[in-house]
């Protein structure tokens, strides 16, 4: 009778899973269908690390000397100040080119996720055997989330890898384990996940050691081995902050006083739209379905007195580290982080990048106390499942951005071929700027340009950088802070804040265009690519040499000469 039930239950579970892979297939296949037609996140991807790894591969300096410069890129930037060449998403690239390298990664991404979070649930969070649907239904919202992309899996990993270090503190000392913990730090990011991964193990290690009295070598492996390999990994990080002492990086003039301007009240709201909305990086859509449920969650335990010491564990870490969060936006706290970023120069408040991983093994322990307290519950589970995955669809990022161009409309790459064709020399011989649109843009197509987006660039040609555009800064006190004190964008700012994103019949005209054109002659700067007029009888410095337009392109460009 025993093994008749078994039989029916993984017959359930499987048709259960064949289910999640076609959902899985139908949310990718807007990539599939339309190609590049289809809308992609702009914000810290197109116009940031998507160029980077196509510069990369098209300047064949992947595995360049750390300070090589890819002249193609700001002027000439070192080959260390670009990711790593021991990297997947690089490979990616490599394999399949940049928009194919793209919707492979969302793909994996998800079935990572998937897959991960499945096996965590089963083994080691809801061992139950009636709790299928709640086990595949949590995994697949938590793989269907809109990740940031270039984050590789420093999100959708964390399941896989929680997987594989509960596996070891329980003695399992399979194969499988080890990989999982090798292939983490090669595809994910050390100062946005890595480093608070590998303090959460550390404190499982204390908590071992001064609660259950018992140091568990393999944990102690686990962490070496992790940290090692972030190094190896990462080595090109450690390379130009720790080993060569003549680079100096424009973080160095980061300050987090300047930028953490809100008021302790407002730095309270920040916390708490963390802990509602989640971060844009690192997205968890817990606001309409899952707290509710957590909610209900947590009354149904003190009401039966169970509160377990792990969905407690998993509360105070989301409250505490939101409170964090907050607090690090506080003007008051700023010179404490401030001392902190200059002895390292990364975000503090980043465990939020582990927060989608923790609201769902939350709302999965939720879902089984609905299940096991409520006479409804097996119902009241699946409406929770089925709103929440609707939810979550409905974030895709091709609806999110359906406002903003599409993939080809905004590399338009017809449209600067055009371009080339016009001017008709080689790239490397002249430099580029852009005003209203991204630099991405003509990195992306093969010019040579002086602006650019960056995680990290020499100090030194910040400055430099910036004696082109100081008269347009002094015009505009938020962008000249936005600069002096970020600076990551080395963009054309203009006092004007036309932004980066002019699409195409605009009506937007510069009239007072106050860049040190002597300063951009002395770079090699002869053109400008703009999405938008300048009046050039107040502005004799630029000759409009051509316009040209696309229906494949979401700008007009506009090409100046300058004089």
């Amino acid at each position: 009778m025993g093994e008749i039930l078994n039989a029916k239950i993984k017959h359930f579970e499987n048709y259960i899973l064949i289910i999640c892979l076609v959902i899985i297939g139908l949310y990718i296949s807007p990539y599939l269908i339309l190609g590049e037609s289809v809308h992609i996140r702009i914000h810290d991807n197109l116009d940031a690390n998507f160029v980077w790894y196509k510069v990369l591969l098209e300047n064949d300096v992947v595995f360049a000397p750390g300070n090589i410069l890819i002249n193609q890129f700001m002027g000439g930037i070192p080959r260390n100040c670009f990711p790593s060449e021991f990297n997947f998403t690089l490979l990616w690239f490599w394999l399949f080119g940049p928009f194919a390298a793209y919707v492979f990664e969302r793909v994996l991404i998800a079935l990572v996720g998937f897959c991960g979070m499945y096996l965590l649930l089963k083994k080691h969070i809801i061992p139950e055997k009636n709790c299928s649907i709640i086990q595949a239904g949590v995994a697949l919202i938590f793989g269907l989330l809109p990740f940031w992309p270039f984050g590789g899996l420093s999100v959708s990993g964390l399941p896989f890898l929680a997987h594989a270090i509960l596996n070891l503190r329980a003695g399992e000392k399979k194969i499988y384990n080890w990989i999982v913990i090798a292939i983490y730090p090669f595809y994910s990011h050390l100062t946005l996940a890595g480093v608070f991964v590998i303090a959460l193990i550390l404190l499982l290690l204390s908590y071992d050691g001064v609660i259950k009295k018992r140091i568990n070598w393999n944990i102690i492996w686990s962490v070496a081995l992790t940290s090692f390999l972030y190094v190896i990994s990462h080595y090109r990080l450690f390379q130009s902050f720790l080993i060569d002492g003549s680079y100096i990086s424009h973080r160095k003039e980061f300050c987090i006083g300047a930028i953490a301007q809100t008021s302790l009240p407002s730095s309270f709201k920040e916390s708490i739209r963390l802990l509602i909305k989640g971060h844009t990086h690192a997205q968890s859509l817990q606001g309409l379905v899952t707290i509710p449920v957590i909610l209900l969650g947590c009354l149904l335990l003190w009401e039966h007195r169970g509160f377990k010491k792990k969905y407690a564990g998993l509360l105070i870490f989301l409250l505490a580290t939101s409170l964090f969060y907050g607090l690090c936006q506080w003007a008051g706290f700023s010179k404490i982080q401030g001392l902190i970023f200059f002895i390292i120069p990364m975000q503090i408040d980043r465990f939020y990048w582990l927060h989608p991983f923790f609201w769902y093994v939350l709302f999965a322990l939720s879902l089984f106390v609905m299940q096991q307290k409520l006479r409804i519950g097996k119902y009241l589970v699946i409406l929770a499942i089925f709103f929440q995955l609707l939810y979550v669809c409905a974030h895709h990022e091709h609806f999110t951005y359906r406002n903003d161009p599409s993939f080809r409309e905004f590399f338009a790459e017809e449209q600067f071929e055009s371009i080339k064709k016009y001017i008709n020399r080689p790239l490397d011989t002249y430099r580029v700027i852009s005003l209203g649109l991204h630099p991405s843009i003509c990195q992306y197509n093969g010019f040579y340009t002086l602006d650019g987006y960056l995680a990290d660039y020499p100090l030194a040609y910040k400055h430099a950088f910036k004696e082109v555009i100081a008269g347009e800064l002094i015009k505009n006190e938020n962008l000249s802070s936005y600069f002096d004190n970020w600076g990551s964008r080395a963009y054309i700012f203009l006092a004007q804040d036309i932004g980066y994103q002019n699409i195409k019949n605009n009506n937007n005209v510069i009239n007072d265009l106050d860049l040190n054109v002597d300063k951009l002659k002395d770079k090699g700067c002869e053109y400008i690519f703009s999405a938008v007029r300048i009046d050039t009888k107040k502005n004799p410095e630029y000759h409009l040499e051509n316009t040209f337009r696309c229906n494949k392109s979401a700008w007009d460009i506009y090409l100046y000469k300058i004089l």
